[in-house]
């Protein structure tokens, strides 16, 4: 009813959208303010589903199309179709409501009403991550859930341990976790070995084993402490080497700051700067005036001043006659007349030939140097006598001895005095007077025999000393290698224990077989075996082993090593050769064992052997009715019966077992038979007729009550009836021998290992370790309960050296 107008926005800018071929566009921009809007649909629709975004489009202009439009629709678009005609409904059909008009919500109830079921899913476009169904022309519907399936792109793996390939070309394909989705490390379980765990992004690394997914950890690297390194914190993180798994120490730090010092046992420290490695020392305390820095401030880890400060003389005023202030008294230390005072030469005696030197109470001194003057015409004394510079020193009180030559003035000096072999001269023997070995000489190591687990220092002859401590060194005898991934070495004995590399071997417990070859695993006992290679610590897995005739792989060959029969295979009962009243069982080749009890059924019953006319060990229904050897004389069809009530699984054939049952079904052979509680069926039962525990069984010591101070053994199980095959006598009967102790828990036994625990006598003490007063009342084996610390090699600071014993000071 009118021109076609749009709306000057027409098109909407939605992406995908355009004018329709044919549209008047003249008429559009000429009357923009229409009051009505029509819009001319699209003249050429050759299909349905175009019908359908026409409708949309219709919608949009929010128009009625007249009789008139819909004519000329009809005539442009399905006269030129006659099949699309007989589809298309008239205009009064499609006027449901009769108002001349026809609006988009008719038009498409009509198409979805009556070609809705035409519109096939090649028209439709799917959303971002999904794809159109193969066949997908074939397949009505217009949603995607009828027309699309999701692809790899969007896939979530629902497997624990997989994720999606990263691959381009995978993520198109159609989803499922076989298609996208890949293993990755996340569930692998690395070998049972100290020191591997799985990758820290295990769940991002594909193509899972061992070399992809397991890291070596730090737990067991050992750092070299020689380069000043200890072993991080957080052990656990990956890595086998010193820049993984290290980190600085102080050992070899040096104190920068002034008047730092070096921490107590600053090699076990983990740093590498003076706030990590030093402490403040007392040379960093400020003293007051009268008091002084203590000796050696500089080595005192210290701050306050009552530890790092001493008084001085300074102020001190001596009261006692013919005494005076000693020169420079803020430099002594104390507060008492003998520490700051000192006297004058006014209460020295001068000795004989000698005389008091002018104003003595001026005059500090107490020695006739300082004192004394020589008298007129006194004779000399051996105090201005110069004795030699080597091998003699002066008398005592020379002053007071009148002399004037070696003999009378001096002494012989220990220096000139030869120490006999196992001994050597003091240090300064040219100070020391005397001329014997007690006064002159101290022993060396050179004569001293070392204690078990020990081994004589170097240089004996140049060490000074006669015990263990001072002429000995551990050796790696007694040396704790760490469990697994370390062993002993084979010399231990005669090496000297200064650490792990010189007392151990790495064993072949770290060791990884497969990335050597995928046919070895490690052997047995390999945190045993010292060695890194794959002969040493590998062999092949039995489950590559082919078991000879009358062998079977065992269950977990693949967990085995080896390549022999006796360590990969099981023997069976196939080559098993039976006793002569016994046949091979049936299965005998499928049964695991080489003894009679488990390969073979017993035959003691002449009429069976006589009946098994095959000898296989059973007997067939054609066997038990037969007469040729031993057949039971009865009619045919009583034989039958009786076989099939013997026949009790009814396969066809009597076992022995079967046959030897009597009417009742009670067995009559002992192997038949089983045995009351606490009793054990004798050997080689199936050889016993019976059907009684007196004949089949023998009495086992379950049933046997201890008398006092016995208690039963630990196997009650065991065949017995008397008190010795079946009690242990109680420990309290048993005396322990020198240096054991009863154990503190009620035992049964009559020996040292089941009654008695070791004391500490027995027990070496560690180096830097002395044994326990009265070890011989405390039980135990380690230190810890046996031994004192001593001083060991605790470090002294400087000016100071070590005890002589410090290494058996507690």
């Amino acid at each position: 009813n009118g021109p076609p107008v749009l709306l000057p926005s027409w098109p909407p800018a939605d992406p995908g959208w355009q004018l329709w071929e044919g549209l008047p566009a003249d008429p559009i921009r000429n009357d923009p303010d229409a009051d009505s809007m029509h819009c001319l649909m699209i003249q050429e629709m050759k299909l349905y589903a175009l019908i359908l975004v026409a409708v949309q489009t219709w919608r949009t202009c929010a128009v009625k199309l007249s009789g008139d439009a819909f004519s000329e629709f009809s005539a442009a678009d399905f006269a030129a179709d006659p099949d699309e005609q007989k589809e298309a409904s008239t205009f009064s059909d499609l006027d449901k409501n009769a108002d001349h008009g026809l609006s988009a919500d008719d038009l498409e109830a009509d198409i979805l009403g009556n070609v809705g079921s035409e519109v096939t899913c090649d028209f439709y476009e799917c959303a971002n991550g999904w794809k159109l169904k193969p066949g997908a022309m074939a397949i009505k519907g217009n949603s995607i859930k009828q027309c699309c399936e999701k692809t790899c792109r969007i896939h979530q793996c629902i497997n624990k341990g997989y994720k999606l390939k990263e691959d381009e070309g995978t993520k198109n394909m159609y989803a499922s976790d076989a298609t996208c989705c890949e293993k990755t490390c996340a569930t692998w379980t690395c070998p049972e070995r100290p020191g591997f765990k799985l990758m820290d992004n295990a769940e991002t690394i594909t193509n899972p084993s061992d070399a992809n997914c397991c890291s070596e950890t730090c737990s067991t690297y050992v750092c070299p402490y020689n380069k000043s390194l200890t072993l991080r914190t957080d052990h656990n993180v990956s890595g086998h080497s010193d820049d993984k798994c290290c980190v600085p120490t102080c050992l070899k730090h040096e104190c920068k700051a002034r008047g730092m010092i070096l921490r107590q046992k600053h090699g076990d420290i983990r740093g590498s700067s003076d706030h990590e490695c030093c402490e403040e020392t007392c040379l960093l305390t400020e003293c007051s005036a009268d008091h002084k820095h203590i000796e050696n401030a500089d080595k005192v880890a210290a701050t306050l001043g009552e530890t790092c400060c001493v008084k001085t003389c300074v102020g001190f005023a001596c009261e006692a006659a013919f005494y005076g202030l000693k020169p420079q008294p803020e430099q002594i230390v104390g507060w008492s007349e003998d520490e700051c005072c000192n006297k004058t030469c006014k209460l020295y005696d001068c000795p004989d030939h000698y005389k008091p030197l002018r104003n003595p109470e001026l005059i500090f001194g107490e020695e006739t140097e300082k004192c004394c003057e020589v008298k007129q015409d006194a004779p000399p004394t051996c105090g201005n006598f110069t004795c030699p510079k080597t091998g003699y020193l002066k008398i005592l009180d020379a002053h007071r001895k009148v002399g004037n030559d070696i003999n009378t003035c001096c002494e012989k000096a220990c220096s000139s005095f030869k120490c006999p072999a196992g001994f050597i001269g003091y240090e300064k023997a040219d100070a020391i007077k005397g001329q014997s070995k007690d006064i002159c000489c101290q022993q060396t190591c050179q004569a001293h025999k070392c204690s078990a687990g020990k081994i004589k220092r170097s240089s004996p002859t140049a060490i000074i000393g006669s015990t263990d401590d001072a002429c000995c060194m551990k050796t790696c005898a007694d040396f704790d290698c760490p469990a697994q991934l370390y062993v002993r070495k084979g010399n231990a004995d005669v090496l000297q224990a200064k650490g792990i590399h010189a007392c151990c071997d790495q064993t072949c417990g770290h060791f990884d077989c497969k990335a050597k070859s995928k046919d070895y695993a490690l052997k047995k006992n390999a945190v045993k075996i010292a060695g890194n290679d794959v002969n040493t610590c590998c062999a092949k897995m039995c489950g590559l082993f082919a078991c000879p005739s009358g062998w079977q792989q065992k269950p977990d060959a693949f967990a085995l090593t080896g390549f022999d029969k006796e360590s990969c295979c099981d023997q069976t009962c196939d080559n098993y050769t039976c006793p002569d009243h016994m046949a091979k069982k049936i299965n005998a080749a499928a049964e695991l064992g080489t003894t009679a009890d488990v390969c073979c059924d017993a035959i003691v019953d002449p009429t069976f052997k006589a009946m098994d006319l095959d000898g296989d060990g059973r007997i067939t229904a054609k066997e038990f009715s037969s007469r040729e050897k031993g057949g039971m004389d009865i009619p045919a069809e009583m034989a039958s019966q009786i076989f099939k009530t013997l026949d009790g699984d009814g396969n066809g054939y009597l076992t022995y077992v079967e046959f030897m049952k009597d009417a009742a079904g009670a067995p009559i052979s002992c192997g038949m038979f089983t045995c009351p509680g606490d009793w054990k069926k004798k050997k080689d039962p199936w050889a016993l007729l019976g059907s009684d525990a007196a004949t089949c069984c023998d009495q086992t010591c379950a049933l046997l009550k201890c008398p006092a101070e016995y208690g039963p053994k630990p196997d009650a199980s065991v065949i017995g009836s008397s008190v010795e095959e079946c009690c242990d006598q109680s420990c309290n009967l048993f005396d322990c021998p020198n240096s054991y102790m009863k154990k503190e828990i009620t035992s049964f036994g009559n020996t040292t290992e089941q009654c008695c625990d070791k004391s500490c006598e027995h027990h070496q003490c560690s180096k830097n370790f002395v044994k326990k007063e009265k070890a011989t009342e405390i039980r135990g084996e380690e230190d810890a309960l046996c031994c004192d610390e001593t001083c060991g090699d605790n470090y002294c600071p400087a000016n100071y050296v070590r005890k002589p014993m410090a290494r058996v000071v507690r």
